[in-house]
């Protein structure tokens, strides 16, 4: 026997778009959440800060100044003029300090 013609199965034409609203609802429930979601608490909490630390400076004459006046010289093409502490402002313009 054949079923009326007013009569439909669920697996009709139902099904897509009860998965498609499902799927459009989970999209919405989604976004909302990274949209509204709470973000950290310690928003005021004072970011670290670095603190200073002392390298030692090169003593006048040694291995490792020779090797910084060297270097200096031959990759970037400039005077070295030692020691940033012992520098003198107005005579070591533009000479490269460490």
């Amino acid at each position: 026997m054949m079923e009326p013609e007013g009569r439909r199965g669920f697996s009709g034409s139902l099904v897509i778009p009860i998965v498609g609203i499902g799927i459009l609802i989970a999209i919405i429930v989604v976004v909302a959440a990274v949209c509204i979601g709470g973000g950290d608490s310690d928003d005021d909490a004072p970011l670290p800060t670095a603190t200073a630390e002392v390298t030692p400076t090169l003593q006048a004459g040694s291995l490792q100044e020779s090797a910084l006046l060297q270097h200096v010289q031959a990759t970037l093409a400039a005077e070295y003029a030692g020691s940033c502490a012992d520098a003198v402002l107005t005579a070591d313009v533009g000479k490269i300090c460490s």
